[in-house]
């Protein structure tokens, strides 16, 4: 998996599911979520990005830098 797609990925991912009153919502973010945690797990790097997203949206941390694009 490219980090950027990843990282973009983990942007747009709708990480206040459980808080939709929608079981639609909540099915699909739990979805995507898990979807996310594997693709983690099977590179290291990645649960970095996920991690800093995570403490970006939940604990104010700083919004984690675009990956460059590699040579």
């Amino acid at each position: 998996m490219d980090p950027r797609k990843y990282w973009t990925m983990c942007r747009t991912h709708d990480w206040f599911y459980p808080y939709s009153d929608d079981p639609g919502v909540y099915r699909d973010g739990k979805e995507a979520r898990a979807s996310l945690l594997t693709l983690a797990d099977l590179k290291p790097e990645l649960m970095d990005v996920f991690k800093a997203w995570e403490d970006h949206m939940f604990a104010s941390g700083p919004r984690p830098p675009e990956p460059k694009l590699e040579d």
